[in-house]
């Protein structure tokens, strides 16, 4: 879904456009680097991943919802 509220903060309002597609369609080979100076967790590690195989993919990253 799409759209947005009234936004009535005093602050200015940001958003994140996350866009994902499977590797075999995806747009363009230009990736998402983090800085090399950042310490990444295992989480972010996998979110910023390559895009692989489909019937490859990694664990849920909601498992320890479950």
């Amino acid at each position: 879904t799409h759209g947005t509220a009234a936004w009535r903060g005093k602050h200015e309002r940001r958003a994140l456009l996350y866009k994902y597609c499977v590797s075999h369609i995806a747009w363009t080979a230009k990736r998402v680097a983090h800085p090399k100076s950042a310490e990444l967790t295992v989480r972010q590690q996998t979110l910023l991943q390559d895009p692989g195989d489909p019937l490859l993919h990694f664990p849920s990253l909601f498992a320890e919802a479950a």
